[in-house]
């Protein structure tokens, strides 16, 4: 009843090029139009993802090369090759994949799209360009569903994250047209969530990854926030409305919350007013999520206590920048004062 559904469909019509218009008449009733762009591209060289399997089926799968920046999500990868005897290379960054996937010639290839430095988009062109590589199939992983683009761009295989074993063994199977066998007993393919959101067993190392409080009641949302903050290397627990994040940041003291504004019970700017009101979690860095849009949002969630601002549709990319940063800005901030 506030126009914000029709505000964020206009929106998203733009980011895709459109547009949406309004024919309105009294007593008869009004009719929004939605236009979208669409042109027919012609066919690339890229090889397809049938092509890609012809030409590597029944090789054995001896090397593979994982692009992918997080550690926790590079070091899972490496333990399920392990598994299947498989020797995997890590690389970290995309300037660097391209030429140590010419040196080392892997039979497969595990590439993130969302990488610091570049898109892993730019990463598949150029492998499908180079003869030295363009055979090497290539299985993207994101968190991301653009199967459709990673299939014009020659990707012989995609998935969605968080992956399981299963699902990776079932992949290079059908992509390498080989039959793998686990070396070792098959681990519980993704550690369930515990109640109050927090990924059980817990490695012995993991309190040193940042902890992010997630404030939201919509549960798409939480799960979809959960995942890729999971699958970037920090620990989430969760909250449904304001009280409910005030007395998670209680029990664990997080390192950075994201809170949503409208929620039930306590909304977002109640819960950050109250929180930044109490010394000990006054220095905890709090992005703001809101689906308003409205002009003014920004300074509103501000002067409530928020340190930044992002507006739903979120860019997962750019909610992750924004995290590093304010995460930077705190252990600097910390520096400066022990100095």
């Amino acid at each position: 009843g506030t126009g914000l559904g029709l505000a964020l469909v206009r929106r998203m019509a733009e980011m895709h090029g459109g547009s949406v218009t309004l024919q309105s008449e009294v007593d008869h009733g009004s009719r929004f139009t939605i236009s979208l762009p669409w042109q027919a591209e012609p066919q690339t060289a890229a090889s397809t993802p049938a092509e890609n399997v012809d030409s590597v089926a029944g090789r054995a799968i001896r090397r593979a090369l994982i692009v992918e920046d997080s550690p926790v999500v590079a070091d899972q990868y490496q333990r399920y090759f392990a598994e299947f005897g498989v020797e995997a290379h890590v690389c970290k960054r995309a300037k660097n994949a391209t030429a140590t996937a010419k040196t080392m010639r892997p039979d497969v290839i595990i590439l993130d799209i969302m990488l610091p430095d570049r898109p892993g988009w730019q990463i598949l062109k150029e492998l499908k360009q180079n003869t030295a590589t363009q055979q090497i199939p290539v299985i993207v992983a994101s968190v991301l569903d653009e199967s459709a683009l990673g299939s014009k761009l020659g990707a012989a295989e995609y998935l969605v994250k968080p992956i399981s074993r299963q699902q990776l063994q079932q992949t290079l199977e059908q992509v390498c047209g080989v039959q793998l066998s686990p070396l070792s007993p098959l681990p519980t393919p993704n550690p369930p969530l515990s109640p109050n959101g927090h990924t059980a067993g817990s490695a012995p190392d993991e309190k040193a990854r940042p902890l992010i409080l997630l404030a939201e009641d919509n549960e798409l949302n939480l799960n979809t926030l959960s995942d890729y903050l999971l699958n970037s290397g920090y620990r989430v627990v969760s909250a449904r409305n304001g009280a409910e994040a005030i007395e998670r940041a209680k029990e664990e003291t997080p390192n950075l919350i994201l809170m949503d504004i409208q929620m039930p019970i306590m909304d977002g700017f109640e819960a950050m007013q109250r929180l930044k009101a109490n010394a000990r979690f006054a220095k905890i860095p709090i992005i703001a999520l809101t689906a308003l849009a409205m002009p003014g949002d920004r300074e509103k969630c501000l002067a409530a206590g928020a340190n930044e601002y992002m507006s739903k549709p979120i860019s997962l990319k750019g909610l992750a920048q924004m995290i590093q940063t304010q995460l930077r800005n705190v252990s600097a901030e910390r520096e400066f004062n022990h100095g």
